[in-house]
């Protein structure tokens, strides 16, 4: 009989997994467990035959304290199909110790061991807090940490921090392992303090820095129970260049005459999302070559406050020389204001998450189309990409396409098709088909 033991740990929870496998000759595999009082302890119990068929009949189940005391008792247990599962709560106080799981078939013993420890709550706690990620061009790796009681009172002392670092996808297995590379200390601080620790100490610490791992390591010593806890925070290198992509395959086709949607990404070169705050102030311009030459521009939040200004109570605009009526101005800021509104709702997804969304009318007659993005920081930073479309074929130069308005449709409501063609229609048939379901209209 084998008998097997599995702990997970989730909000208090204990799990055990025995399993038994009846065999000519007792076995016992050990494994430590450290278990604390409190938590409620889940265990199954696996019996199988030696020909490894379920084991039917009943079992004894005991749970036996350190000094060998039955703490709970199962006599005669049924399984199910070769399975028992059990639970207990344990004590909120109670010996420490080995504490066992002990199963009874048929004269045949079998024990499981799991050391109980007592836990208690920290007097007090370090925390450290460290952005997710630093860029290879920023000057420090800064962050914050503090030490408090759980009262809230914060703690006086001193504190020793350290910067450990490894490389990204290290090669060997000595470099998986954190190197010390500076360490600080701060002296005389009373709940908290912020550090900085200079990006050109990693030079020559470690082999690469691209997607390479730091933690900062902080000590706090209190000065009056001498107690030391140590809190930790990790954040990753990545390099500072951007990313800008067309989604999709390439090339991509169009159809000639219909509009063509596609999608730009503005990432970091790793796939990290650019901050908000980047991505406000850069502008994204979209160039298409060919029949549809034309230019497609997503300003900074910068350029569009200053195309629409008021001075002195009369409007006035960058690119023209003389100052227009109030009443004239008042008409020409409304509506100013409205295109800025629809334009900046069209522009929310991007200055949010990198993605923009652009729709491109395309050419009745065909030929290749040749797009470039380039994206332009407030930092002078630049980067663009291109994407060749190629026309869609069709021997009678006959194109049908349909679309939809609609972003989300609920049950009940109605969903908008556009239908367009460069030939005239009569009539045509819309086939709707689902899981299940397939309609002709």
């Amino acid at each position: 009989m084998t008998l097997h033991v599995i702990r997970l740990i989730k909000n208090k929870n204990i799990t055990v997994v025995l399993s038994l496998a009846f065999c000519r000759f007792l076995r016992l595999i050990t494994t430590i467990h450290d278990v604390c009082f409190h938590f409620s302890v889940h265990f199954r119990i696996v019996m199988l035959r030696t020909d490894l068929k379920p084991f039917d009949d009943p079992i004894d189940v005991y749970v036996l304290d350190s000094d060998g005391y039955v703490m709970r008792r199962w006599p005669s247990q049924s399984s199910n199909n070769g399975v028992v599962a059990l639970s207990f709560q344990l004590p909120g106080i109670g010996k420490g110790g080995w504490w066992k799981i002990r199963v009874s078939v048929r004269g045949q013993i079998e024990e499981k061991f799991m050391r109980m420890t007592k836990m208690r709550t920290q007097q007090w706690e370090t925390f450290v807090w460290t952005p997710t990620y630093f860029l290879l061009s920023d000057d420090n790796i800064t962050g914050d940490f503090s030490a408090g009681y759980t009262n809230d009172k914060s703690v006086r002392g001193n504190a020793t921090l350290e910067l450990w670092a490894r490389p990204g996808q290290p090669a060997t297995e000595a470099e998986r392992e954190f190197k010390l590379v500076d360490t600080q200390r701060v002296v005389r601080f009373y709940g908290g303090a912020s550090f900085s620790f200079p990006m050109t100490s990693l030079n020559g610490a470690i082999t690469r820095l691209d997607g390479a791992e730091v933690k900062v390591v902080v000590k706090v010593n209190d000065y009056w129970l001498n107690i030391t806890q140590v809190g930790f925070c990790n954040s990753k290198l990545i390099n500072s260049s951007i990313s800008v992509q067309f989604l999709g395959v390439a090339p991509q086709q169009y159809k000639p005459g219909m509009p063509f949607h596609g999608q730009v990404l503005v990432t970091y070169h790793d796939q990290a999302p650019l901050t908000p705050d980047q991505l406000r102030e850069s502008a994204l311009e979209i160039r298409s070559s060919g029949d549809s030459a034309g230019v497609i521009r997503v300003p900074s939040e910068a350029e569009v406050r200053q195309q629409t200004l008021w001075r002195n109570g009369t409007f006035w605009r960058p690119d023209g020389d003389a100052e227009r009526p109030l009443l004239e101005a008042e008409r020409r800021y409304l509506e100013t204001l409205t295109e800025q509104y629809l334009q900046q709702h069209r522009w929310s997804e991007y200055r949010a998450t990198g993605l923009y969304r652009f729709q491109l009318d395309t050419p009745p007659r065909g030929g290749t189309l040749q797009l470039t993005a380039t994206y332009s920081g407030a930092d002078g930073v630049t980067a663009s990409a291109g994407l060749q479309l190629q026309p869609y074929h069709s021997t009678t130069r006959s194109v049908l396409s349909v679309e939809t308005s609609n972003r989300r449709t609920d049950i009940g409501e109605y969903a908008v098709f556009h239908v367009r063609s460069n030939f005239p229609m009569s009539y045509f048939y819309l086939l709707v088909s689902a899981p299940g379901l397939a309609e002709l209209k």
